[in-house]
């Protein structure tokens, strides 16, 4: 396994924090903000691969039952439930399969059709900051191509909505498409997708200056008091907004709970 650099890991921490914090509240998520440390449910930084053609770091952090993944610019969203596992709108039994989910879900009563989903979904990458004229000038939009569910009673409406925005001009898999994922039942937000971050306007890669912040050495990151440590994210995180809301100490506690669980 690769070693994470302490003052890598430090700023991932920092700009996941304060990602959640901005984003949460403009995509109307049931999270409190600013993030509580009992709110946590995981939290893993990403091992740094950065070469003449890759570019890969982030991390993830499970705040409440939303999952946020994050590459250098692109956002995965995903609604978990309490299991840990992908929500399907319904609650779950511990070891009960998804189409048992899904059947029950299809007997529910509909609250979102077709006709809501693309306004839904681009309201919420509107949230994210993503520019949806200059998406769909490379992505074409499809509402919905899965209708039906195939349940015991016969093909009904499923009660997963999706809109995706994919490149009809590539072959194979589309790094840069779009998804988002809705629940019939319950309106909830299940899964977003903005693929590599490209159509978003506001924030770029998560940290800035990734090969000058890989330079630090754990030793000279060990010695920064507090001061050094702001200062150290406010170069290097490239935050919503600014990093004046950013929570310091729990920032400090996270980081150093993760060089624990490491040790252990």
């Amino acid at each position: 396994m690769l070693h994470v650099p302490f003052a890598y890991k430090y700023a991932v921490i920092a700009a996941m924090l304060c990602q959640v914090n901005f984003y949460a509240p403009r995509l109307r998520l049931p999270i409190e903000s600013p993030v509580k440390e009992q709110d946590i449910r995981f939290l893993a930084v990403a091992d740094p691969v950065i070469t003449a053609k890759v570019r890969s770091y982030g991390g993830r952090i499970q705040v409440g039952s939303y999952s946020f993944g994050f590459t250098p610019r692109g956002h995965v969203i995903r609604m978990l439930d309490k299991y840990g596992y992908q929500s399907l709108g319904v609650q779950m039994d511990e070891h009960e399969s998804s189409s048992s989910g899904l059947e029950r879900a299809s007997l529910m009563k509909y609250i979102v059709n077709t006709n809501d989903v693309y306004q839904m979904a681009t309201n919420w990458l509107m949230a994210l900051d993503v520019d949806i004229k200059r998406l769909e000038s490379v992505e074409t939009p499809r509402s919905n191509r899965y209708p039906l569910f195939h349940s015991k009673r016969g093909w009904v409406p499923s009660p997963l909505l999706t809109v995706e925005w994919e490149n009809p001009k590539l072959e194979g898999h589309d790094p840069d498409a779009v998804m988002v994922e809705i629940s019939a039942v319950t309106g909830d937000l299940l899964q977003l997708r903005d693929g590599r971050g490209l159509f978003d306007t506001r924030t770029g890669a998560i940290v800035k200056n990734i090969e000058a912040l890989l330079a630090i050495s754990d030793e000279d990151f060990l010695k920064f008091n507090e001061q050094q440590r702001r200062g150290l994210v406010e170069r290097y995180v490239a935050p919503p907004d600014s990093v004046k809301d950013i929570p310091f100490s729990l920032v400090d506690k996270l980081f150093e709970t993760s060089q624990q669980r490491k040790k252990e």
